[in-house]
């Protein structure tokens, strides 16, 4: 007789969880991969990448490789980097054509936002109204098109930088936009890659211009995750943070971003990589839990700057690899609007974090129901993560450390319940940080 027909034990396994984003990747866009790989996004093993890019075609001198080496250079190493095709470049155009003639009338376009308007005299005609709007459009200042007469009755709007998109759009129906041919650059790049494969944190580029850093750090201020970029550029090194041109890394910060961290070194040494390096280094520590500061790479030399080119550099919220006292170090280890590296990243880490342990506990429970209990163990999905945070030196513990607080049901509304939304539940916690400067007092006496 089977035992199943006394005792009968039915066990489901309930393992299933939400993906966890990958906090520790990190992700080369490559003009280079464009021609050599076949997919949008490739993922590589640290311990075999060079060998696969070889395969695939780079060279031990291409950039690509170079930055992979950098990276795979550090220990501890990270686990696995991926590597995306930039497309190249191409100039956005569109048409904008006159319809209609009219004596005495507005003629209206809006250029990146910039309104101009053409008023056309008692006997028009369609070239003078096209010579008009060419001469008020390219006299706009800062303008990145050019704008070209195509017969007598439309304009050929070119983007000057290919890559850097641009808006066009008119008043009225006396005149049509239309497009011709769509901008393409680092950004249109990575949204394909990102339908492709977003599971990656850190992004770093073979592409060294202005241009690109421009673009590529605008766009990652939009998502959940942080651009690393290593620039020449004289004038953040050479002009203050106060002159009239002060170079990329000081328009980063004048744009307040949060999710770009910049590093300086000189044109000979950008093939280094000492940027992937920092990323490589950093990447496999826990997020949040090690400040970016102090931190020396393997296979990477340092940089002696002056007092002034230092103080340029770092007033812009740059970063330098530099030897102190017989040691190589990074610092100070800021994005772009000055906060820490570290304090984004943990920061990061937490709202993705707590997505995720609250989804995980919708999805893996019959219900979660909208009263008290139901409520508190959204709240317990929260403070989970808040401990774990604490554990990993993000969040200070004890006294100061973080509160979650939930409603009770009775101070919900009955819409929200009918619509089977909870509002309301929040936390508070403290920043751990990290001590970068230390002062000393003392007394000695005989």
């Amino acid at each position: 007789m089977s035992l199943d027909s006394i005792v009968k034990v039915n066990i489901t396994r309930d393992t299933k969880v939400p993906t966890q984003k990958g906090f520790g990747v990190p992700a080369i866009l490559s003009t280079e991969a464009n021609l050599l790989l076949t997919n949008l996004v490739t993922e590589y093993e640290s311990d075999s990448v060079l060998e696969s890019l070889i395969a695939a075609g780079f060279t031990t001198a291409s950039q690509t490789y170079l930055s992979a080496s950098a990276m795979v250079s550090q220990s501890p190493k990270i686990e696995k980097l991926k590597v995306i095709k930039q497309s190249p470049s191409v100039a956005q155009v569109d048409l904008l054509t006159i319809v209609t003639v009219e004596n005495a009338a507005t003629y209206a376009a809006t250029f990146n936002g910039i309104l101009v308007e053409y008023l056309s005299d008692a006997d028009a005609t369609d070239a003078e109204i096209q010579a008009g709007l060419i001469a008020l459009l390219a006299g706009i200042v800062g303008v990145n098109a050019g704008f070209v007469a195509n017969g007598t009755d439309k304009i050929d709007v070119t983007g000057s930088n290919p890559g850097e998109g641009f808006s066009l759009s008119v008043g009225d129906a006396k005149m049509t936009t239309a497009n011709v041919t769509p901008n393409n650059g680092p950004v249109e790049s990575l949204i394909a890659a990102r339908d492709e494969d977003d599971d990656w944190y850190f992004l770093t580029d073979t592409t060294h211009t202005n241009l690109q850093v421009k673009l590529i750090s605008a766009y990652i201020e939009t998502i959940i995750k942080l651009y690393a970029y290593q620039t020449s550029d004289a004038n953040s090194k050479d002009e203050t943070e106060s002159s009239l041109t002060p170079g990329i890394i000081g328009e980063l910060k004048l744009q307040n971003y949060d999710r770009t961290f910049g590093l300086w070194v000189p044109a000979a040494e950008l093939v280094d990589y000492k940027m992937s390096a920092w990323v490589g280094l950093m990447a496999p520590k826990d997020p949040g839990s090690a400040t970016w500061k102090f931190k020396e790479g393997n296979a990477i030399s340092a940089n002696k700057f002056s007092s002034a080119e230092k103080k340029n550099i770092q007033d812009k919220n740059g970063n330098i690899y530099i030897p102190i006292a017989g040691f190589n170090m990074f610092e100070e280890g800021v994005v772009a609007s000055g906060e820490y590296i570290d304090i984004m990243r943990g920061t990061d880490w937490i709202q993705a974090r707590i997505q995720e342990q609250v989804f995980g506990l919708l999805v893996s429970s019959d219900k979660v129901p909208y009263t008290d209990g139901g409520i508190e163990s959204i709240g317990l999905q929260v403070e989970e993560v808040l401990d774990r945070a604490v554990d990993r030196l993000i969040l200070v513990g004890g006294e100061d450390g973080p509160v979650v607080t939930v409603p009770k049901r009775a101070d919900t509304t009955k819409a929200d319940r009918a619509a089977r939304f909870l509002r309301d539940v929040k936390f508070t916690g403290n920043y751990a940080g990290a001590i970068h400067k230390v002062q000393i007092d003392g007394t000695l006496s005989v």
